[in-house]
């Protein structure tokens, strides 16, 4: 009879469980190509990982990634509307300051001309 030898392999430390989007699904998710999607992570914008040849996207990474952008963007353009919101409510007050004289809206002063001198050095 033979003898029967049991090997034990150690046990990674790794969840088995983690869930991965390939280059192409992440690209589908973005709605671009491969290789914008390869731009993206390669300047720090996405988590992603290369083995090998090939780009890995970790699921809940990158759902925690587009959501920090999605918020990011949107406290930008929030803060774009105020600003502008701010320069037409100056704008607003200025228009609806009027003269004494009656007439509406904004006045224009112009400054004065400033005379040209022109010397010649003969």
């Amino acid at each position: 009879m033979a003898d029967l030898f049991i090997i034990q392999t150690p046990k990674l430390k790794c969840a088995p469980n983690i869930e991965v989007y390939s280059l192409l699904e992440a690209a589908n998710i973005l709605n671009c190509n491969s290789k914008k999607a390869v731009e993206c992570v390669e300047s720090g914008d996405l988590p992603g990982l290369k083995i090998g040849r090939s780009w890995i996207f970790p699921k809940v990474a990158f759902a925690q990634r587009l959501n920090e952008l999605a918020l990011e963007q949107s406290y930008t353009r929030k803060r774009l509307r105020n600003s502008d919101s701010t320069s037409k409510n100056a704008i607003s007050v200025l228009q609806k300051r009027t003269p004494r004289s009656g007439k509406s809206g904004p006045t224009a002063r112009v400054p004065p001309a400033i005379p040209l001198v022109i010397e010649s050095f003969g």
